[in-house]
This record gives C-alpha cells, sequence and structure tokens, in this order.
C-alpha cells in the first residue's frame, strides 16, 4: 500500500477516535443544560444534541437526513480520488484528507 495511503487511515483513525472518545466522555460527564466553566471562566461546556447538520440547519425538513448522506458520500469518494492521484512526496495533503 503507498504511502500516503497509511498517512490517510491513520489520521482518519485517530481523528474518529478523538471524536467519539470526547463524545463519549461528553454524555457521561457533563449535565444537559447544564455548563461547566472551563479554561478560567472563558468559556462553559454544555451537554447538547444537533438534530440537524451544522448549527442544526435542516432539522425540520423531510428527506434532508437521505439527502446530506448522500452528499457525505460523494464527498468520500471524492476524497479517495484525489488521495489516489496525490504524490507520496505530499503525504500532508493525505493528512488533511484523513482529518
Amino acid at each position: 500500500m503507498p504511502r500516503r495511503f497509511n498517512l490517510f487511515l491513520l489520521s482518519a483513525i485517530l481523528t474518529l477516535a478523538a471524536d467519539q472518545l470526547s463524545k463519549l466522555w461528553a454524555r457521561k460527564e457533563l449535565v444537559f443544560g447544564r455548563g461547566v466553566p472551563f479554561f478560567g471562566g472563558f468559556w462553559d461546556w454544555e451537554l447538547s444534541y444537533n438534530t440537524g447538520s451544522a448549527f442544526g440547519l435542516f432539522q425540520s425538513m423531510d428527506g434532508a437526513r437521505i439527502g446530506l448522506s448522500v452528499v457525505g458520500v460523494v464527498a468520500c469518494v471524492a476524497i479517495l480520488v484525489f488521495l489516489y492521484r496525490t504524490p507520496d512526496e505530499r503525504g500532508w495533503i493525505a493528512n488533511a484528507f484523513g482529518l
């Protein structure tokens, strides 16, 4: 397997693991609707759930989940095509795609 694919997989797996572990921690340690001061009170961490996509967009639209899933699958295929066409010496691009 070319080096760029290894870099991509490593970045993608570490990013997914960090995302899921942080969500697991939040569901376990935070109380819904109750802020916890963080960073000297600069901001609060608060457990909330997003039923839509980014910033709650499309949450009340029928078929939005299917449409956004199709967009996500197309984006993943495009990333893999770009990754396939990227030279191995550009490892930073593979890391960026993995993120």
